[in-house]
Parts: structure tokens; C-alpha cells; sequence
């Protein structure tokens, strides 16, 4: 559980900076985080 949080933690920070210079929506980073969660997951398997 505290992985998953410091992954979304990690994935909002980087979500943010990648959709700003892409000059996407704010909000970007919860998008972030829940990709690289995602992301994680599948490699995990």
C-alpha cells in the first residue's frame, strides 16, 4: 500500500510536468499517477 502511494506520489509529479509541456489540462497529474500505477501493474505480472 505505502508503494502504491509513493508510485502515485512519483507518477503525479511527472504527469504534471509531461501533460504542462505538452500544454495539456491541469488536473494532468492525477492522470499521471494513475497511468504509471497502471504501467507498474502490467509489468509487475
Amino acid at each position: 500500500m505505502i508503494g502504491n502511494i509513493v508510485v502515485g506520489i512519483l507518477g503525479s509529479f511527472i504527469g504534471g510536468w509531461l501533460f504542462a509541456r505538452l500544454g495539456l489540462f491541469a488536473g494532468s497529474g492525477f492522470l499521471g499517477a494513475i497511468i504509471l500505477l497502471i504501467v507498474l501493474r502490467l509489468v509487475r505480472r
